[in-house]
Formats: C-alpha cells, structure tokens, sequence
C-alpha cells in the first residue's frame, strides 16, 4: 500500500506531500513551477532557425542549436604562432588567418615608430629592426631618381651617374680624375698643355698653362711663378 511522506519545496521550502508510488516525485511546489515555466522562452538558431528554449537566467544564452554547435566546432584548428611558438586557434573561415599570437602583435607592432620624410615632412613608419632606415618617402624617391641620368666619361667612357642639381657636372670619371691629379705627363697630354714640371720647394706638381702662368695640381689653383723652380722636363 502506498505512503505518504513529506518533503520541502526546493525552491520556497514549502511542504509537498509525496507518494511512494510516484516514480518522479516533484522537487518544487505548483507555485514554484509556474514561477519557473515562466522565465522560459523560444528563440531561433542564428545558424539553422531552429527553435531553442532559453531561460531569463542565463547570463549567456546560446546563439546556437546544438548541431550547429558541433558544425561551427569542427572548422576550428590549431597553429603555431611563428613568433613564439604559441597554439593559436584559427577558424578555416578565416581568409587571412593571423601569423603571430597576441602578444607577438603587440612587441612586434612596438618596434615601428613615425618618422618625417626629409623631402616632404609626410610622416613614414619606421621599424626599428630596419639597419638602413629611409629618410625619403617613396614619392619623394621618386622625384629624386628622376633627377639622376647616365654620362660617359670623356676620357675612358666608363658610365657616370649624374645630378641635374649639379651646377658643375663632372666630365671624368674618378679613376681618371686621379690620374690626371697624379701624373704630369698624363695632364700635359689630356689637356693639350706645353710644360710640366716639380716644384723642388714644396715638391707639388704643378703645369704650365698656356697663358703662361702656373697651376698647382696639389692646391688646385694658379702658383705664382717664384713657387716655382727652374727644374723642368719637357
């Protein structure tokens, strides 16, 4: 013969009378029940529109069924960071899946710093890891480069890279300008001159132009004729 027994409501503590026959015996009252049924309500998956049941209780409802749960799960993989070796979770959805964690972003993204272009004064970033940093923006690279065009040299025709801002083009080359700066007999050819000779005080070299004055290889200029020495070779 069935009994009866006591128990509280779990919700309220209200007494419930419970029979021994009952294979699921009621945890909460009527009251409590209703008061529970009523926090539930219907909403759709954001993936398949199927129906789920939420509570009011929850602090973060579900946005999806179960097997949608399961589905969007199985897309998910993991990558090392190439930073620092770190898993990363990456999504195949991704069209760019990211290269370094977090963490890597952040120091790598503290090595860059602004920097104006010393052409423009438009501001470049700057990677302090770069060994030759610019000091031209591209823009500004470019109008220079367009500056520059090719010369041969007037004696040996090796190719020369010049500047329109040059008021005074170079003609020689620099293997040539030394030449010429070192060798008497070599500038006396070149320059069509008639006399070269060694100054025995100061021992420049020095040629005679054909104005009759003296030119010093040494200082660049014209030397007054008591520099120079009564030694010459023709």
């Amino acid at each position: 013969m069935a009994e009866w027994y006591d128990q509280p409501c779990e919700g309220c503590g209200a007494t419930m009378h419970i029979c021994t026959d009952w294979s699921s015996p009621p945890r909460f009252c009527r009251s409590c029940k209703e008061e529970r049924a009523a926090k539930w309500y219907d909403t759709a998956c954001e993936g398949c529109g199927a129906t789920m049941h939420i509570c009011t209780d929850w602090s973060n409802p579900p946005r999806f069924c179960q097997n949608c749960k399961a589905e969007r799960a199985a897309k998910w993989y993991d990558k090392a960071c190439e930073g620092c070796s770190a898993t990363m979770h990456v999504c195949v959805d991704w069209s760019n899946p990211p290269r370094f964690c977090q963490s890597c972003k952040a120091e790598r993204a503290a090595k860059w710093y602004d920097k104006e272009c010393e052409g423009c004064g438009v501001t470049m970033r700057v990677c302090i890891d770069w060994s030759n940093p610019p000091r031209f923006c591209k823009s500004c690279k470019e109008k220079r480069k367009a500056k520059w065009y090719i010369s041969s040299c007037a004696r040996c025709g090796t190719t020369m890279h010049i500047c329109t801002d040059w008021s005074n083009p170079p003609r020689f080359c620099k293997n040539c300008k030394a030449e010429r700066a070192n060798d008497p007999h070599k500038v006396r050819g070149l320059n069509n001159l008639p006399w070269h000779a060694c100054c025995g005080n100061c021992r420049h070299m020095h040629v005679q132009i054909p104005t009759g004055g003296f030119y010093c290889l040494e200082h660049k200029a014209d030397v007054a004729l008591e520099h120079v020495c009564g030694r010459w070779a023709i």
